[in-house]
């Protein structure tokens, strides 16, 4: 079994598939920086998944799975492959019978002259006519377009569920498997988020995936019910224009940073991975990049899933981020406030620099306090201690933070301490800051400040 107490300041989450799922490879790919996987519920079935997870399990029971649901997505069906050029033109139908289809109708939301993406933007087409119920494309250029990839209608609004049948299912499948982490794709408005949790309950972690214009313009509401936020720039940098990606990128993590809660960058981080085993100076840029504007997390997708190098790609992710890390500045606002917990974790942040402490501890009940202190991007280690599951799982995704569980509520700092001495966290001469919530008896509230040299 591996145990997850390495000190990664970025996280990375690597999406299984058929190159990244066997026992070995899973091995291989967190013993090289993973601190997550995604599980793309778009592609395979409950057998699949069920192998996938077992052999997570059986190699780390910490890592999280993050379950990432299609959601209001789109996708297209097609029963045989269709190579399409400049000025060919293809029916495209709603029904299972037709020959290439989608799997939601929107014919009567799109009109004549109204533009269809397919696969992130790679392949485009538009509405030249419609006619029984069936859309007659015009693509634009040479592509190999398959089945079940992704849709985009940009400007058409499209009033879908924000969880299909299916989604459902694989929700009922998951508690079963004890995972508690769920992505939504496409989510749109905090309704989305709210349906999710009536689902789910309020135990499990949601992460909103903020990729189309709705997302993007009621992001301070999705934020507000979500406990991390994924920048998913595919399926975002078709649905809005592309050049408005690295700005909406850098408001959307500074919002997360000043509000505590963490943020993922996805897509074609490292596409070129897929099929080379070295990346591209732009891809190391984006990545790079990515780490400056605060992001706590990044994630692969192809590269892991599908790709022919996807060792190779988590490290080339390690290396870029673990490059830039100790250059990422404190883009949190300083001034203190009236809430004790904001002015406290302030206070302990300015500290840590003052006295060069080697580890900041928080024990924590709901991981608060670790994550208003990940927000400041200290160079200096936190460790978060809880003796909750939830925590655990949520404090996996923050920059700079390794969770440690606990069986039961720490009764002193000196038994935190030796604890993390025994799994050699620690060691004699370190100073450390702890911290934590001491007799208040509220959750999100912490109180105490310890300065100790470990002797």
């Amino acid at each position: 079994m591996i145990i997850l107490l390495m000190f990664h300041s970025t996280k990375i989450m690597a999406t299984l598939g058929p190159a990244s799922s066997s026992k070995a490879m899973v091995k291989k790919l967190l013993n090289h920086g993973t601190n997550s996987f995604r599980l793309n519920t778009a592609h395979g079935d409950l057998g699949q998944y069920n192998r996938m997870v077992a052999n997570v399990k059986a190699v780390s029971n910490d890592v999280p799975v993050v379950v990432d649901l299609k959601g209001p997505e789109m996708r297209c069906v097609l029963k045989n492959p269709l190579s399409v050029s400049r000025g060919t033109t293809a029916w495209f139908g709603f029904s299972a019978k037709d020959e290439f289809s989608f799997n939601r109708d929107f014919y009567s939301n799109v009109k004549v002259g109204s533009k269809i993406f397919f696969e992130d933007g790679r392949c485009g087409a538009k509405v030249i006519e419609k006619k029984d119920r069936k859309l007659k494309l015009g693509f634009s250029g040479s592509f190999e377009l398959k089945s079940n990839k992704g849709v985009n209608v940009p400007g058409v609004g499209l009033d879908f569920p924000a969880l299909s049948k299916r989604d459902k299912n694989i929700i009922s499948w998951a508690k079963g498997k004890g995972l508690h982490v769920f992505a939504l794709s496409f989510c749109r408005s905090a309704s989305d988020v709210l349906a999710l949790k009536k689902v789910l309950g309020d135990e499990p972690i949601i992460i909103s995936k903020i990729e189309s214009n709705e997302g993007v313009k009621n992001f301070r509401e999705i934020l507000s019910v979500s406990d991390g936020i994924m920048v998913a720039r595919g399926d975002l940098g078709v649905e809005v224009k592309k050049e408005r990606i690295p700005l909406l990128q850098k408001k959307m993590i500074m919002r997360c940073l000043n509000e505590g809660k963490f943020s993922i960058v996805a897509t074609q981080m490292l596409e070129s991975m897929i099929k080379n085993p070295y990346p591209s100076r732009a891809e190391v840029s984006d990545i790079a990049n990515s780490v400056l504007d605060g992001a706590d997390c990044l994630m692969l997708s192809g590269e892991t899933a599908i790709g022919s190098y996807p060792v190779e790609s988590v490290k080339e992710m390690r290396s870029a981020c673990e490059a830039v890390e100790e250059k990422v500045p404190n883009l949190v606002d300083m001034k203190f406030s009236s809430s004790t917990s904001d002015s406290v974790t302030k206070t302990i942040y300015r500290l840590s620099h003052y006295l060069k402490v080697n580890r900041i501890i928080a024990f924590t009940k709901s991981g608060y306090t670790c994550q208003m202190i990940s927000r400041f991007r200290t160079k200096v280690p936190v460790i978060g201690v809880s003796w909750k599951k939830r925590t655990m799982n949520l404090l996996g995704f923050y920059f700079g933070v390794v969770p440690v569980a606990v069986k039961k509520e720490p009764r002193s700092s000196r038994e935190i301490i030796s604890l993390l001495m025994k799994q050699k966290l620690l060691k004699k001469g370190n100073k450390v800051i702890l911290t934590g919530n001491m007799a208040s008896g509220k959750e999100q509230h912490s109180n105490m400040i310890e300065v100790q040299e470990i002797r």
